[in-house]
């Protein structure tokens, strides 16, 4: 109801107060019996309206005058329930668009939330991952440094072995060409008929028999084997051997001789092959633990601290998000609750509207029917 409207009815009842307090009103005992006014009497606006109607009609006021004052009231009222109509609708409207937004805000910040969620647990998954791949790598550089170890060694061991096998064979080779020396010339000897230098060259067959299976001692038993029967032949020469014994032992010895040289040769062979083979292997396991530790270990290690930055700040974006989400969905419920208090405000206007509308019309018809009432008199 607004200000001018309140204060013409204050006004009204102060005055219809005050002039019933002194007036006789030989018609409202009448009035008062009739159902309408019987109605007007629950309210205080109906019980103005009547002492106005009662007064008017003392004072010989103008009806048409009190009929006017009434419309007029009644078209304020009407006039007040539109604007509030009005006001409402406007207000709903609002309200409802602040509605809207918040609720798309928050679908908005929900898939925000949802996305950014899924971007944070791949993030997490990539940085298990890349964890586990730096624990795999830092286990091969770890094997790998030790296959490396391992190939040092052999690559030691077959160096030593090699050296001691080619020495022995190298003393073996020593030791049948001098004794091949030896026998050439004792064969030299007993053909020039020289028997005394002969004689004295066979006395040390047997001597040069033992040096000689002390010099292959070192041998392989494979090559033992091919050796003994040269040194028998050479143990079993004196000064009385035929020279075809002393043709034989030349030719064992040096048949023995050149297979132990190409023996060596191919030790030597086997040696560098073998050699080459693990420094190979040794220098690709170098190459695999340099890269390791200068180039992948270190490329993870970076990798996994972008991923903990990023997730850091997804993280925090994640609490920014959850914050806003949580403050809009606070002003929606605020909006909503705004909402529920203004439409319960506006049918308790609309009702009192209606009620002091109907007010209104009974007073008019009160007023027509003491109006019909006082024409018949």
């Amino acid at each position: 109801m607004n200000t001018k409207l309140l204060s013409s009815i204050l006004l009204l009842a102060l005055i219809t107060q005050s002039v019933v307090a002194i007036t006789s009103l030989p018609n409202q005992s009448k009035l008062n019996k009739e159902k309408s006014s019987q109605v007007l009497q629950k309210s205080s606006l109906g019980r103005a309206l009547i002492n106005m109607i009662a007064l008017g009609t003392s004072v010989k006021y103008e009806y048409s005058d009190l009929f006017n004052a009434l419309e007029e009231l009644r078209s304020a009222l009407v006039e007040a329930k539109e604007l509030e109509d009005e006001s409402f609708i406007k207000d709903e409207t609002d309200y409802l668009l602040n509605i809207q937004n918040f609720e798309s805000l928050i679908n908005t910040l929900k898939n925000q939330i949802k996305n950014t969620q899924e971007q944070l647990e791949q993030l997490n998954q990539e940085l298990d991952t890349e964890y586990s791949n730096l624990q795999e790598q830092q286990n091969l550089l770890k094997s790998t440094k030790e296959a490396i170890d391992l190939l040092s060694q052999q690559l030691n061991a077959l160096n030593e072995k090699f050296l001691k096998e080619n020495n022995d064979f190298s003393d073996a080779i020593d030791a049948l060409s001098a004794a091949l020396i030896k026998l050439e010339q004792a064969q030299q000897h007993y053909e020039n008929a020289q028997l005394e230098s002969f004689a004295q060259v066979s006395s040390q067959f047997t001597a040069f028999a033992q040096k000689l299976t002390k010099s292959v001692a070192g041998l392989r038993k494979d090559h033992l084997l091919m050796v003994k029967p040269a040194i028998l032949v050479m143990s079993q020469l004196n000064a009385q051997s035929e020279q075809s014994s002393i043709q034989r032992a030349i030719n064992a010895v040096r048949e023995i001789r050149d297979y132990l040289v190409n023996q060596q040769v191919q030790l030597r062979s086997n040696f560098e092959r073998q050699q080459e083979e693990l420094e190979n292997q040794k220098k690709a396991k170098q190459e695999i633990a340099e890269s390791l530790q200068n180039t992948v270990i270190p490329g993870t290690q970076n990798r996994i601290k972008g991923l903990e930055a990023n997730i850091v700040v997804v993280n925090e974006l994640l609490d920014s998000l959850n914050q806003d989400l949580s403050t809009n969905e606070q002003n929606l419920e605020n909006e909503k609750k705004k909402l529920s208090a203004r439409v319960d405000r506006h049918k308790e206007l609309i009702s009192k509207y209606n009620e002091e509308i109907q007010i209104v019309l009974q007073a008019i018809r009160v007023l027509r029917d003491a109006y019909d009432a006082n024409k018949s008199n």
